[in-house]
């Protein structure tokens, strides 16, 4: 647990509600640490792109590969899993096309989002 930590909620327009937890370290270092009930640690600088997937074999490793052969570098990974939902932010070196981030969607990666800090 952390000594403060700040969580933001929003309900999208189908209803549903989404949370994101962060927190500082060191009193400078911003880290996200929860999304939507699933926990895991990621630096908030940057170009993130956060995916939730199914907890199966080989997301990890089609990931890479499709990021890789369109020359996105993974500069950081981070992974939390709750149940059988899985979620990975992923810092890149830089802005991706969304027509790569919507080729990631399918299969078992249920959602793909990107954000520029």
């Amino acid at each position: 647990t952390h000594t403060s930590a700040l969580e933001l909620k929003a309900v999208d327009a189908k209803g549903n509600t989404h949370s994101v937890v962060g927190t500082l370290f060191n009193s400078t270092e911003g880290r996200l640490i929860e999304i939507n009930g699933i926990r895991l640690e990621a630096i908030l600088e940057g170009t993130l792109v956060v995916m939730q997937n199914k907890n199966s074999p080989g997301v990890i490793g089609m990931v890479g590969t499709v990021l890789g052969q369109a020359g996105v570098n993974i500069s950081q990974m981070h992974l939390g899993l709750k149940d059988d939902r899985a979620l990975c932010v992923l810092n890149v070196d830089q802005a991706i096309e969304p027509k790569l981030l919507a080729s990631l969607v399918g299969g078992d990666i249920l959602w793909a989002r990107q954000a520029d800090l």
